[in-house]
């Protein structure tokens, strides 16, 4: 059985900037590596509750994070047409900025006497998982880095038709400097589902991550799309990776479908979720409590759920799922050339 704490948080030192934690703990938690959870653009804290209640419910503290600034609620508030007044260019350096703060907070409750997280939580061997922009929220803490120069650069070019993950990325290329670093040395372990990452990370700047990272990319994936934004930037990482590839999956795939049920997802009839996706969260569900293990004593007896074996055997007809640990040469070579020749 697991316990949620709702917390409504405010960060003097951003100007009281308002950040809303729930945080999932059970009875049987013991001092385990907490786990951080970033939400996509213009959803909430809710889209990956069920991955949540499954960790604690395994002894993990998980603190699902609400980004106040690129939330569901600030694009209502806004709803005006272009992605660009929905999000300001700050969005992307106060979104790791908010999960350093709530680990900053996670550190006092430990500490504090009665506290009912007192003695359970280690700060400093920290997972954090993000979706979608979440996702590349969730790298640029773990250790990408930002480059803006090489933004400004595409993103000049770029048609007015371009697909919603360029355009995202794009609103960070008024930032003022060149390059951003925004690592959080707590965080040993990234998972990044179907992140943006296509941009705003330039040629190099997830080659300068230094710890594991899974990355997932939905086949179906039409906000961003796997070959642009998951397939080649995983490439450039230089650190123990893994890519997870789930035939037939969509974007909101990996949601929570209580989370799903009243939104956009819900009237595409493109998006495949709710019930049917059920067994695409249940591999979820037990990949990221594998990955999350790997940081802990009983990793071992997890390793064997992240292999190309398990993923295979978990297959469905409706959704095969492969899982490696690199894209052999030749395969890049074609995916090469074929972006050569668009541009």
């Amino acid at each position: 059985a697991t316990q949620v704490l709702n917390l409504s948080l405010k960060d003097e030192k951003r100007l009281n900037r308002s950040v809303p934690v729930d945080i999932y703990y059970s009875n049987t938690t013991v001092a385990k590596p907490v786990v951080v959870l970033s939400h996509g653009f213009s959803s909430d804290r809710s889209d990956m509750r069920y991955i949540a209640v499954h960790l604690a419910s395994h002894g993990y503290v998980v603190a699902a994070v609400e980004h106040t600034g690129s939330n569901q609620a600030y694009q209502l508030n806004l709803m005006k047409p272009g992605i660009v007044s929905m999000i300001k260019p700050e969005e992307f350096l106060d979104r790791p900025k908010d999960i350093s703060f709530v680990l900053d907070k996670l550190a006092q409750f430990n500490s504090t006497p009665k506290h009912p997280l007192q003695g359970k939580i280690i700060t400093d061997n920290v997972t954090v998982i993000g979706h979608s922009f979440g996702g590349a929220t969730a790298l640029t803490i773990a250790g990408g880095e930002l480059q803006i120069d090489y933004l400004k650069k595409y993103c000049s070019k770029l048609p007015v038709t371009t697909n919603y993950a360029e355009g995202l990325q794009c609103v960070a290329s008024s930032l003022p400097e060149n390059r951003y670093q925004l690592k959080d040395s707590r965080i040993k372990q990234a998972i990044a589902l179907n992140p943006t990452t296509s941009i705003m990370f330039g040629k190099t700047g997830l080659k300068k991550m230094q710890v594991p990272v899974l990355m997932l990319a939905s086949s179906n994936d039409q906000v961003t799309p796997a070959l642009t934004e998951q397939i080649i930037g995983f490439n450039t990482i230089s650190s123990p990776k893994l890519l997870v590839g789930i035939v037939g999956a969509t974007h909101g795939s990996i949601k929570d479908p209580i989370s799903t049920a009243n939104r956009e997802e819900k009237q595409d009839s493109l998006e495949v979720t709710g019930e049917k996706a059920a067994d695409i969260r249940k591999y979820v569900k037990a990949v990221t409590l594998a990955f999350v293990s790997q940081n802990t004593s009983t990793a071992h007896e997890y390793k064997v759920f992240l292999t190309p074996e398990y993923a295979k055997y978990v297959s469905t007809k409706s959704f095969p799922i492969r899982l490696v640990t690199e894209i052999p040469a030749d395969t890049m070579a074609s995916i090469n050339q074929i972006l050569d020749n668009k541009q």
